[in-house]
């Protein structure tokens, strides 16, 4: 039986290389009822602008 995984790879564009390159790596596993980070790091921290391609805003019309 698989143990649950998930790997998540962090790309950035290179544009002295043409291509992307791979930044860095978390693996997430379950064992014995414990969550397990590899490499034992805190967890990833994605920007905002990073992850929405664009900067944040204070939305005071937010509900």
């Amino acid at each position: 039986m698989s143990k649950p995984k998930i790997n998540i790879d962090r790309w950035e564009w290179s544009s002295e290389r043409s291509r992307p390159i791979k930044k860095s790596y978390l693996a997430i596993t379950k064992s014995d009822g414990q969550i397990v980070l590899e490499p034992d790091q805190p967890p990833p921290l994605i920007p905002f602008d990073v992850l929405f391609q664009r900067s944040a805003e204070n939305n005071k019309n937010a509900t």
